[in-house]
């Protein structure tokens, strides 16, 4: 499983990476064509460059938990504590 674990990461890291190297792409045409919307008149570009942050941040992130999982593996189960009951089925 742990290794399922890494494998999901890494694809769900390369994936956010695809989605922000295609809204960088976007922004950029956006850019080139000075694009503006169709009644205020602001540029597209602006959407696209406040967007790209948070992105290019949840690319780092999402990359440094799928290469810490391939590494290190899961952690292990944790156990419940004594004086609490498990609950389920």
């Amino acid at each position: 499983l742990r290794v399922l674990d890494g494998a999901a990461k890494a694809l769900f890291a390369l994936v956010v990476t695809v989605l922000t190297w295609r809204l960088a792409v976007g922004g950029l045409d956006a850019f080139s064509r000075e694009r503006m919307t169709m009644f205020l008149r602001a540029p597209l570009w602006w959407g696209y460059a406040i967007a790209a942050v948070p992105m290019v941040y949840w690319v780092a992130v999402s990359w440094f938990l799928a290469v810490e999982a391939i590494l290190k593996g899961a952690p292990a189960p944790t156990r419940v504590r004594k004086g609490f009951e498990e609950v389920g089925p």
